[in-house]
């Protein structure tokens, strides 16, 4: 049996208490106020990174290059593992592509060893959601190729949905037009999204003010959990605390078997929302829209 080293993208969200053994993230750095920080809070606090951009500062983000990857994965393919890498969704991001050049390389670098880039068709929480099933898998005991096509069909079932705060970020990053951030805020109208199958971001409902896109949340994850064991769901947010704290509760309500774990949205998933953003990450059927 080989051994299996699972690594991911910081875009991934990972919650600070879940990793394990032969398990890496590849760092991605962000600038704000002309700084460039880790996405890490021991580089920047993220309550501190989402309060400057609330005030108005601009952070911007770069991809992961192939350079960047190939000395990533190098040393753990020294070390005689294989390797399963988690990206972000390839319709968010370049960086899929610069990693998958990086694993054609690799390949024939060290023709003994195994390398797969999986797209996971999926952004923050959700991508760290998949990660973590594979995590799971991998403590089973599986072969890589068994892990390799778990991989595949589990990000199927990788269910996110999130809302934002402020319109502007989702305009700034394209998501939605001038015309409606502007009469949405106006109106104070907050659209619930979600990641579809292609790995999207697709706006599915607006609902009249934030306790609605909330309740939206909750009704939404009652409806695509439904059949499925979930052992966790993760609640993660952009500096939200008190609207985290109020969706686990009304989750738990619904499931009072599941462990709601909640945590941050990092800055680099982040830039692209703002501060309020809140996203609810689980298991069902599939990624359609409810």
């Amino acid at each position: 049996m080989s051994k299996i080293f699972v690594t991911t993208d910081a875009t991934s969200d990972m919650p600070k208490n879940h990793s394990a053994e032969n398990f890496k993230v590849i760092q991605m750095n962000y600038v704000l106020d002309d700084v460039e920080y880790a996405c890490d809070p021991k580089s920047l606090d993220f309550d501190e990174f989402y309060r400057r951009v609330d005030a108005g500062s601009m952070p911007t983000t770069s991809l992961i290059n192939t350079e960047t990857a190939i000395e990533f994965f190098t040393p753990i393919l020294k070390e005689g593992f294989d390797v399963l890498h988690i990206c972000f969704s390839s319709a968010l991001s370049g960086t899929y592509n610069a990693l998958k050049i990086a694993e054609t390389e690799l390949k024939e670098a060290f023709p003994d060893r195994k390398i797969a880039v999986v797209d996971s068709k999926a952004a923050s929480g959700g991508e760290g959601f998949m990660v973590w099933q594979v995590l799971k898998k991998r403590a089973e005991g599986v072969s890589f190729d068994e892990l390799l096509a778990f991989a595949e069909d589990v990000k199927e079932h990788c269910v996110h949905f999130f809302t934002v705060q402020n319109l502007f970020h989702l305009y700034r990053g394209g998501r939605v037009s001038k015309t409606a951030a502007v009469i949405g805020s106006s109106l104070n109208l907050k659209p619930v999204l979600h990641v579809d199958t292609e790995g999207r971001l697709i706006p599915i409902q607006k609902v009249m003010g934030r306790k609605a896109s909330l309740k939206a949340l909750v009704d939404d994850y009652a409806i695509k959990s439904k059949g499925w064991k979930n052992d966790e769901v993760w609640v993660q947010h952009g500096s939200a605390p008190e609207d985290a704290e109020w969706v686990a509760a009304k989750i738990k309500e619904k499931t009072p078997d599941v462990n709601v774990v909640i945590d941050f949205i990092g800055p680099i998933i982040g830039t692209h929302c703002g501060k309020g953003v809140l996203a609810v990450f689980f298991l069902g059927e599939d990624k359609i829209k409810p």
